[in-house]
């Protein structure tokens, strides 16, 4: 997929699933799990292997858990700021046009005159009929999904019902139901400010934006995501999400600014969003909130700040090839001529890899994109670099010394031999007959098995040499008519699994002899083998390493012999 999905995940075998841990204060008021137990993860099939189908079925399931996260905070108790988005905004508007918001109730001055202070009783009747008459209205309408019909029952087989200060028992509010959550407002069940807040503009701001900018949908997920996390920064660290607008603070604003983002271009990036909630506030509105943001972005210091990461001019870069060159580190050498001659950041020219290096109508370059070890930037491309001849010579430079380190490398492979050759040199026929049984069964068995099985020719040329080294194997595996690629697979896999295995099979088999241990699994797992061999004895490992040497010898001459006769 383009780019990742929040709880979105996909199987081993390519479904994907909904997966999203719940908040542990939450879990209590969520749905309990099939088994009956608090459900700590909410986890969904979305019946799916397609990766266009899958971010569609996403939003659906994602609006189903926001449900069930909203409905848990309200059922903790207490009042509640609304978090249902879609019916918030209608909700308010509705009580304030009634007039049954609670902060439109009657207040009196403490300069009221004495005729305010005597009518004022009759004003706060007033009100209080007015708002009964509006809610039981809106009571009506919700009736049948408001009243907890069931507790009600329970109530009433108790005796509780129809007593003295009863209170009718409700369900958790519908937050997709408009009139439900105006009716909470009103009961002061759930809050919500009458003047514009600073949740208010984001809402309209992200809605406003999404219907006038069409993204792909995974694309619109992402935007939606980081630019509510954006906001909500600014809101925890400024008042919160229901810090009416009028009461953003300019200069609290700046410094806030100043101190989270010190660098230019990434404040006034940051800066124009804030600036575009209020303006589209106002443009939608048709109000004129004061915009605290307009005209703290900086763009003269933005520009001081990008010719301070200037190119080189010539000299500078003269100076800088001259210093990398003379460094003693030839991998330091190398990197810095890459980022010289290619423009490549450090990360890109640091996670370089072998296969980055091509060469296509006799023309080499190199391809900068993500693997294992480089993650490219998010403004950073994928891209393919022809390479000038300094940084050809310098990646000659740098294989000549990797090989170098091969030469030092083998020879210590034979230490162990030298300092275990009296013991050798007395077991010069077990290991003979060791050798002949060892290669001529590892590379018939393989023959046989992979025939009775029916396997292509194809895999049964590539899957002979798999018990020798991975140099050798691919040499049989080519002149024989094999898959060189697919047996480089086979032996891998062969080294691993006989390392692994090696050990407690030798325990099960009572195997004790370290020379026999080693052996055989030089044999039979080439340089995996021999690896571990070295690390559970030396003596095994010397016996490995012998082992190893002399079967792909052996195997290169037994193999082609073999093939021609039991194929």
């Amino acid at each position: 997929m383009a780019s990742k999905i929040s709880y979105l995940f996909r199987s081993p075998t390519g479904w994907f699933e909904y997966r999203r841990r719940i908040p542990k204060r939450l879990q209590p008021h969520f749905p309990n799990n099939r088994r009956g137990k608090l459900m700590t993860e909410w986890k969904q099939s979305l019946n799916t292997t397609s990766e266009a189908e899958a971010p569609r079925k996403w939003v659906a399931e994602n609006e189903r858990y926001m449900a069930a996260h909203q409905a848990a905070e309200i059922s903790l108790g207490g009042p509640q700021v609304i978090q249902s988005h879609r019916a918030s905004a209608v909700a308010k508007q509705l009580t304030i046009d009634e007039g049954i918001h609670p902060d439109q109730a009657p207040t009196l001055d403490a300069s009221a005159t004495p005729e305010e202070i005597s009518a004022f009783p009759q004003k706060v009747a007033e009100w209080h009929d007015n708002l009964d008459y509006k809610i039981g209205f809106m009571a009506e309408d919700i009736r049948h999904d408001s009243i907890d019909e069931e507790q009600q029952q329970k109530d009433y087989a108790e005796g509780i019902w129809g007593t003295a200060g009863y209170q009718t028992p409700y369900k958790a509010i519908n937050l997709d139901h408009p009139f439900a959550v105006a009716y909470a407002i009103a009961k002061g069940v759930s809050y919500a400010p009458s003047h514009a807040t600073w949740r208010d503009a984001v809402e309209l701001y992200i809605k406003t934006n999404k219907q006038e900018k069409k993204r792909e949908l995974v694309k619109e997920i992402a935007w939606e995501k980081s630019t509510r996390q954006l906001l909500e920064k600014f809101a925890k660290h400024n008042g919160g999400m229901e810090l009416s607008l009028g009461d953003l603070d300019r200069q609290s604003i700046r410094d806030w600014l100043w101190a989270t983002w010190p660098k230019a271009g990434t404040r006034n990036r940051y800066n124009n969003c804030f600036s575009a909630v209020i303006n589209c506030w106002n443009r939608e509105m048709t109000v004129a909130v004061f915009n605290p943001f307009s005209g703290l972005s900086n763009k003269d210091q933005e520009k001081e700040e990008a010719e301070r990461r200037r190119s080189f001019k010539p000299d500078e870069w003269r100076d800088y090839l001259h210093h990398v060159q003379s460094h003693h580190n030839i991998e330091i050498r190398l990197i810095g001529l890459l980022m010289l001659y290619t423009g490549c950041r450090t990360s890109e020219a640091a996670g370089l890899q072998v296969r980055d290096l091509k060469l296509v109508s006799n023309r080499a370059h190199v391809v900068y994109r993500t693997n294992r070890v480089r993650r490219m930037d998010k403004d950073g491309l994928e891209r393919a670099v022809p390479l000038l001849q300094p940084l050809i010579d310098a990646f000659r430079d740098y294989d000549q010394f990797v090989h170098f380190l091969l030469g030092p490398a083998t020879v210590a492979l034979a230490l162990p031999l030298w300092d275990n050759r009296d013991t050798i040199r007395t077991s010069v026929a077990p290991i003979v007959l060791a050798l002949l049984t060892g290669s001529i069964v590892a590379a018939g068995s393989a023959i046989i098995l992979a025939r009775a099985f029916g396997l292509p020719m194809e895999v049964l040329l590539s899957l002979a040499p798999k018990s020798t080294t991975a140099p050798v194997a691919l040499g049989i595996s080519e002149a024989i008519g094999g898959i060189p690629a697919l047996t480089a697979v086979l032996v891998i896999m062969t080294g691993i699994i006989g390392a692994v295995t090696v050990t407690p099979l030798m325990n099960l088999l009572r195997i004790t002899d370290w020379r026999a241990r080693g052996f055989a699994v030089g044999v039979a797992a080439h340089g995996i083998g021999t690896a571990r061999a070295f690390q559970v004895n030396p003596l095994a490992g010397a016996y490995a390493g012998i082992a190893m040497a002399l079967n792909a010898l052996l195997t290169s001459l037994i193999v082609p012999l073999l093939v021609r006769w039991l194929v």
